[in-house]
């Protein structure tokens, strides 16, 4: 985690997910959103995407902001990311392509998914 001016914790994500770290990435997320945030930045910009482990991640991230009544910015996504994760059930997960971007911004752009 690392502490910014605005006082918004950033989960800054580098190299290859695998499930064992998603599963650590999950808890931090969740204990972060339980401690009373309302509001994170996972920043993606030096990890290995985009795979099953990076999926699962921002899926189990979304639904644990979803739970908490939080938002969940994301920094990093390449528009074909984008356009692989629109099918996935990720509503709400805001979305910028810089940090400050992120930091700087109540909502950004939002990730919506596909109609069903």
């Amino acid at each position: 985690m690392q502490d910014h001016p605005v006082d918004v914790p950033i989960l800054a994500v580098r190299g290859e997910l695998d499930p064992e770290v998603v599963m650590e990435l999950h808890y931090w997320i969740a204990d972060e959103f339980d401690a009373g945030e309302r509001r994170l930045v996972i920043d993606l910009r030096s990890a290995d995407l985009l795979g099953t482990p990076t999926l699962s991640f921002l899926c189990g991230a979304s639904r644990c902001a979803r739970r908490h009544g939080a938002t969940l910015a994301v920094v990093g996504l390449t528009s074909d990311a984008q356009e692989m994760l629109s099918g996935f059930a990720l509503d709400g997960v805001d979305l910028h392509p810089t940090l400050a971007g992120a930091l700087a911004s109540e909502r950004g752009p939002t990730l919506q998914t596909s109609p069903q």
